[in-house]
């Protein structure tokens, strides 16, 4: 009347889902064949049961039992897609994503500023029915490499007159006289960041200009003189435009315009000799550093005149010099 005793065979009895889980069995201690009852799911988390049975030739059945639990204890594997992750400042940055392994939902945390450089972190997780989370990060740098763009020049209006040339960023024509500090003209350039200006001061005449750093406004350090040997005719120099990473550089000249400033004066003999019926008595010789007929902008500001009292004298034809600054006339 004695059933046979059956020992369960010590075995791996916690199983990962989606894993394979092997039965080690269990013994009679007649010998009896041991029989088994009861199917362990494991794709499917929960406990299950498997019966072990053994019946002896006196039809006496012992059985035991084995308590089998799947489990889930594995994060989804998250994975970054690859996409574009160094973008330039001022564009815009799409985020390529991330996909789980098992098909969860991703959310992402974490946003990138593309309107300031610096490096950001988007964080990706995935959190399965059994309340595991896996994570994967993606680094996004965003980069200043554009350097900023002049958008050209202008002038105050006025005498002060600004032109494109071809090849070059601009001109600005000012007047001669105009006073040291006085603001012409501008440069402005745009970029993403704040641009600060500057002039080269090793080129050319850059420095006897200066430029305000924050409006790129414009003025000289001398007061121009056409008539001065000493000082050139004309200003070149270049521009730089720094955003605190890159610069950008614009060549811009500044012709001088003469102007009337100076008084004619004669520099012949203020007396003459003529024999008798001579007609012609000498040359008056007048000269005017400004020029005897000056343009400035298309308009004749300067036009020497002579006149002569008296009516026993009278003037003949100007000659010129070659200079346009000396004028013979016959008396």
């Amino acid at each position: 009347t004695t059933a046979p005793v059956v020992t369960v065979t010590s075995g791996t009895d916690t199983v990962e889902l989606g894993t394979t889980w092997t039965d080690a069995g269990a013994t009679a201690d007649d010998g009896s064949t041991v029989t088994t009852t009861g199917t362990v799911d494991t794709d499917t988390v929960g406990s299950y049961t498997v019966t072990y049975s053994a019946t002896d030739a006196s039809g006496n059945t012992g059985t035991a039992t084995r308590s089998v639990t799947v489990v889930d204890t594995t994060a989804p594997v998250v994975t970054v897609t690859s996409g574009t992750d160094t973008v330039e400042l001022g564009t815009t940055w799409t985020d390529a994503g991330a996909t789980a392994d098992d098909g969860s939902t991703v959310t992402t945390t974490g946003t990138v500023d593309t309107d300031t450089v610096g490096s950001y972190t988007v964080t990706y997780s995935a959190t399965d029915a059994s309340g595991n989370t896996g994570t994967a990060t993606r680094s996004v740098t965003v980069v200043d490499t554009t350097a900023p763009a002049f958008i050209g020049a202008s002038s105050k209006g006025g005498d002060y007159y600004y032109y494109d040339t071809v090849g070059y960023g601009g001109d600005f024509q000012i007047p001669e006289e105009l006073a040291i500090g006085t603001i012409f003209g501008f440069v402005k350039a745009t970029d993403e960041n704040a641009v600060t200006y500057s002039i080269d001061k090793s080129f050319q005449e850059g420095s006897l200009i200066n430029i305000n750093s924050t409006s790129g406004e414009l003025s000289l350090l001398e007061v121009p003189d056409v008539e001065s040997s000493s000082q050139p005719a004309s200003y070149g120099a270049i521009v730089i435009a720094s955003d605190g990473v890159n610069t950008g550089e614009m060549y811009f000249a500044i012709e001088i315009i003469n102007i009337n400033d100076n008084t004619p004066n004669f520099s012949s003999l203020n007396s003459f000799s003529a024999a008798e019926n001579q007609t012609f008595a000498g040359t008056v010789i007048v000269e005017d550093l400004d020029g005897l007929n000056n343009d400035l902008r298309n308009k004749n500001i300067n036009d020497v005149s002579i006149t002569i009292s008296g009516s026993d004298f009278e003037l003949g034809a100007l000659t010129k010099s070659s200079n346009g600054s000396t004028g013979i006339y016959s008396v």
